[in-house]
């Protein structure tokens, strides 16, 4: 993640040093008071609906415009039906 401006860098892979990572997860566990269930739970939605945004715009996606640029997955590769 670029630190300055708070972007990731698609070059790159995404990784976070233990201490950022460590302050997020109390981050995360304070703002649903302290409940750590919460917190997971709502990471889970906030995952499914990231995901579904994603897969929204993947399927907007001109296949001319994105043609050698993206892999093709298919939506059964990733343990899911199509």
């Amino acid at each position: 993640m670029n630190k300055k401006q708070g972007q990731l860098d698609p070059s790159q892979p995404f990784q976070w040093d233990s201490e950022t990572l460590e302050a997020a997860t109390e981050a995360a566990i304070h703002a649903c008071d302290g409940d750590a269930r919460a917190a997971v739970r709502a990471f889970v939605v906030a995952s499914a609906v990231l995901e579904a945004e994603l897969e929204r715009a993947v399927s907007q996606l001109s296949t001319g415009y994105v043609r050698g640029k993206l892999p093709v997955v298919k939506m059964s590769e990733l343990g899911r039906e199509e």
